[in-house]
């Protein structure tokens, strides 16, 4: 003899949510299988043909046979829809935006407090063309000494 709790069998439907008269078929049903019930008991206590009662029996194991198959482990993958893919493309696109934004912002603001800075990293030499263009004058270039200034020692004599 097994030690620990008696089985209860089919008394384990009466726990179960559904409504009445399925519990009652479901009860009836396990009965049969369990061979504590004829088939023929079976559908006249439910008061069902013979051929309903078997297609229930049937269904009823179809059911909880595929109930019972293994499935994918973890959460079902979900689909990306076109209208997902495009949302997240434009989200992308505006973050590029505004980091655009504040790039041209903050070159503003150092053009209006610093403009000096700018010009300077233009990257243009200050020469004839542009002293030319601005309308101005040119500034004067350093002359590089010429040979008979050094005094030999590579010192150079101004």
């Amino acid at each position: 003899m097994a030690k620990g709790r008696p089985a209860k069998g089919p008394e384990l439907v009466e726990g179960l949510e559904g409504s009445e008269e399925a519990k009652k078929r479901l009860e009836v049903i396990l009965e049969t299988i369990g061979g504590q019930k004829s088939a023929q008991e079976a559908y006249e206590q439910l008061g069902l043909s013979k051929s309903m009662f078997h297609e229930i029996r049937t269904g009823s194991l179809v059911a909880a046979l595929e109930s019972l198959e293994a499935k994918p482990k973890g959460r079902p993958r979900q689909e990306v829809t076109e209208d997902q893919r495009e949302n997240e493309r434009l989200s992308k696109e505006v973050e590029e935006l505004k980091a655009a934004l504040q790039i041209a912002n903050v070159r503003e603001e150092i053009a209006l407090v610093m403009p000096h800075v700018l010009k300077a990293a233009d990257g243009k030499k200050n020469g004839w063309r542009r002293a030319r263009r601005e309308g101005g004058r040119p500034r004067a270039k350093r002359r590089r000494p010429a040979a008979a200034d050094h005094d030999g020692r590579g010192n150079v004599a101004y």
